[in-house]
């Protein structure tokens, strides 16, 4: 055969309906390299598997350069989630893949693949996220079993009702667990020994149907069935493996850890300790016919297994993976075929539902100008207008955060209300995904990324693009910057800027510029070594990027009402309705756009104290009658300049009673005791009469009054 083509990528040497059913690719990416030194054109690439479990897959590349390489991914090879299904037992086959230009093959490779049967889990070393799709709790034998604990329930409680976490008492939860365990008690399931290295191999799983039939189960089989029961009433359970062991955890809060999968085995300990309480693990085949233990006892047994962390394999948290969108297996009918759904592709006839009623704003008018008061006359004057400004052209930089989240109106109301959100890095199921998400994409009609963040925001987290050493260096950087600033200069810089304007300085310029809209004040709090760095709104207004608004009005003539002050809805500003203002007001501008997107940074300029003052003290400043007459543009008060004779000093005021570090005479002292007394007033003389010494002693004489 040809040597022009040389074939190579990432592939997978098994699969399993559990694997097809969470979007596991068989060929993750696929690397097609011209070893010529001529253009190869018009090229056809076909993938087949053996046995025949999936459509022909093919895709033409139009050229590919001399000595180049052609990477191919999103490679959709459709395999039969029925026949996948119908497996009882593991099948040896292989996948040949092809390129051809016309009638003549280029390049051929066959790889072994192995055909999982559809109940056998791959083990710990191969996705080990993916023992949660044998956690069955829809499953008919799971609710007889909820059943019969529901009058265990009754029996202790006066109820049969599981609230799953409602009662928000650690101790009701506590006690759903054991009712379930003494319904599974009551089944006499006897126990029998696991495959040797099941752990790290995998094994067949015997789900609840069989179970019912058998009466028998491994230790993995009982605490997937005790788990199944769990998730069925409401709980949050978890699997923890061990070497050659396998047991249940259940969440006594409404909580999730942050990853899938947790190996660090003090992640556990720490919080099934006494007065802690967060966790409960029950080793499973206490409740088996052989053993029949106490609840109390089997949770003894689950403990102890703890006592050698040598032995954690890792735990896996259900409620974790099933917002990473790892779904339960369906029930396997006597005939081999399934009960529900099991995301088969769907048919392009379906008829879709009417789309919901969309929200539209009202339409803005652009004004010629926007009558601005003199206070914000004087605000303005003093915003840096040059693109050194971050306010006008943010870069990303060692002191920037981009948050992952999916609508930022939510997080801004939710911080608005109060609520804090952990920061953690970049989870390791976003980087190390074996599922391909555009493949999870056509099936779901959702990004897997955002099934993830929608999860995670739930419990009050939210991620970042960071692996965890930068975003530690990062996250310390902004917290001392912001507590440097606040220490010395008693102003907040540290802000969350909700939505970014892509923009350009001219209509021909290639150089995109960013910057921020809305400006949220937050601060940074570290809550413990375990939950790290929190965010949390501060009591201070949020505004609009006043900067921006000032630039855009002076060197692209945009101005357009109602950013300042911003639209507010239930909580906090309304972000939609801030966009929406933008978006009109940029609409005629091509490549402009709102990005939305979050960043946490710091945000300030040379002025920017000054600027803070006016902003945020305006009402203090406005008590001073100099600057309240400024404001009105005429005197407020009644002038008196009695005061400013030196015959004033008749006496009844000493020098000694004056700080005065520097020598004076009799006016002089005049000026100082009427700045002391509160009164206004123009000092003026030619050079040399003691201007300079005159406002250091009133500094000194005003400063001494003070501290005093």
């Amino acid at each position: 055969m040809s040597t022009k083509i040389q074939l190579g990528g990432v592939f997978s040497d098994q699969v399993s309906f559990a694997m097809q059913q969470n979007h596991v690719p068989i060929i993750r990416e696929l690397l097609v390299s011209n070893n010529t030194d001529s253009e190869l054109t018009d090229l056809l690439v076909a993938i087949k598997t053996d046995p025949d479990i999936a459509d022909e897959w093919s895709s033409k590349i139009q050229s590919i350069p001399p000595e180049q390489t052609h990477q191919l991914t999103g490679i959709d090879i459709r395999l039969s989630a029925s026949r996948l299904f119908e497996l009882t037992e593991r099948v040896d086959g292989s996948i040949t893949i092809s390129v051809s230009h016309e009638d003549e093959v280029l390049a051929q490779d066959t790889l072994n693949l192995s055909f999982l049967s559809y109940d056998e889990w791959t083990g710990a070393n191969t996705f080990p996220e993916f023992i949660a799709a044998f956690i069955t709790p829809n499953y008919p034998y799971v609710m007889e079993i909820i059943k019969k604990a529901g009058k265990i329930l009754e029996d202790w409680s006066g109820t049969s009702a599981f609230t799953g976490y409602q009662t928000e008492n650690p101790n009701n939860v506590r006690m759903q667990m054991a009712a379930i365990y003494g319904a599974l008690q009551g089944e006499q399931i006897s126990y029998c020994m696991p495959p040797a290295s099941f752990e790290e191999y995998g094994q067949k799983v015997r789900l609840g149907g069989t179970i019912r039939e058998q009466k028998l189960g491994t230790c993995l089989d009982l605490a997937l069935l005790y788990a199944s029961c769990l998730e069925a009433a409401g709980l949050h359970p978890m699997i923890v493996l061990i070497r050659g062991h396998a047991f249940v955890g259940c969440w006594l809060e409404e909580r999730s850890f942050p990853e899938c999968v947790q190996d660090d085995v003090s992640s556990l300990t720490k919080r099934i300790a006494d007065g802690i309480n967060e966790i409960c693990v029950v080793e499973t085949t206490a409740f088996t016919a052989d053993k029949s233990a106490s609840f109390e006892h089997a949770v003894y047994e689950a403990e102890k297994h703890l006592f050698m962390p040598e032995n954690f394999i890792y735990l896996v948290d259900i409620k974790r993976s099933r917002g990473s969108g790892i779904r339960p297996l369906p029930l396997r009918r006597d005939d081999g075929t399934f009960c529900f759904d099991v995301g088969e592709p769907r048919k392009r006839a379906t008829i879709t539902d009417a789309p919901g009623e969309m929200e539209i704003h009202d339409k803005l008018v652009h004004v010629d100008s926007i009558k601005l008061s003199k206070k914000e006359i004087w605000e303005r004057k003093l915003l840096d207008l040059t693109l050194r400004n971050s306010l006008l052209n943010y870069r990303v930089t060692q002191q920037s955060i981009q948050l992952f989240v999916n609508s930022l109106a939510e997080l801004e109301d939710a911080l608005a209300d109060g609520q804090e959100f952990q920061i953690l890095s970049c989870p390791r199921d976003f980087m190390n995904s074996a599922r391909d998400n555009k493949i999870y994409e056509g099936m779901n009609e959702e990004s897997i990324w955002d099934a993830i963040i929608t999860s995670e925001f739930k419990n009050h987290r939210i991620r970042t693009f960071m692996d965890e050493a930068s975003l530690a260096h990062s996250i310390q950087k902004l917290y001392r910057s912001a507590r440097i600033s606040l220490e010395e200069n008693g102003a907040n810089t540290l802000y969350l800027a909700i939505g970014f304007l892509r923009w350009f300085e001219t209509d021909l310029s290639e150089k995109v510029r960013y910057a921020p809209l809305i400006m949220v004040p937050i601060e940074i709090v570290r809550k413990s070594a375990e939950r790290g760095y929190v965010i949390r709104l501060r009591d201070e207004e949020q505004l609009f990027n006043v900067t921006l608004l000032e630039y855009l009005r002076m060197n692209h003539g945009l101005s357009v009402e109602g950013l300042d002050p911003l639209p507010e809805d239930e909580s906090g500003v309304d972000v939609a309705r801030i966009f929406s203002i933008v978006r009109q007001m940029i609409m005629n501008k091509p490549r402009w756009e709102v990005e939305e997107i979050a960043m946490v940074g710091v945000f300030s300029f040379a002025q920017f104290i000054m600027w803070n003052d006016i902003r945020n003290r305006s009402g203090e400043l406005e008590r001073n009658k100099i600057v309240r007459s400024l404001i009105a543009g005429q005197m407020e008060w009644e002038t008196d300049t009695s005061f400013l004779s030196p015959e004033m000093l008749d006496g009844s005021v000493s020098p000694s009673d004056l700080a005065v570090p520097v020598a004076a005479d009799s006016s002089q002292l005049a000026a100082v005791h009427a700045a002391g007394q509160g009164h206004s007033f123009v000092l003026h003389g030619p050079p040399g009469t003691g201007k300079s010494q005159t406002i250091t002693n009133i500094i000194a004489h005003m400063t001494d009054n003070l501290s005093i």
